[in-house]
């Protein structure tokens, strides 16, 4: 997320993000009552229902799985994860 501050007022544009109700207390200064934003700019790229994305946990904790699955076959497994953009960094 930015925050722009300046003669405009302060906007906060959020770029494409994951909610997690942890970010409230996170940016708790940001979201204050003392801290009016005049305008927040959302990426709602896939805010429609169809998708539905399990919590990054529970990702991440899938991915595990797989791996170790295939790993127990082949002990010499290589694994590879094609990293086309970023917001993968936490996985590595």
């Amino acid at each position: 997320m930015i925050l722009f501050e300046g003669y405009f007022g302060r906007i906060l544009h959020t770029g494409d993000f994951r909610f997690n109700p942890n970010m409230i207390i996170n940016y708790q200064k940001i979201f204050s009552q003392n801290s009016k934003l005049d305008e927040v700019i959302f990426d709602n790229t896939f805010c429609d229902p169809a998708f539905k994305f399990p919590p990054r946990e529970v990702a991440f904790n899938m991915m595990i799985k797989i791996i170790n699955s295939h790993k127990e076959r082949e002990k010499n497994l290589r694994v590879m994860l094609g990293m086309d953009n970023i917001g993968k960094e936490e996985l590595l």
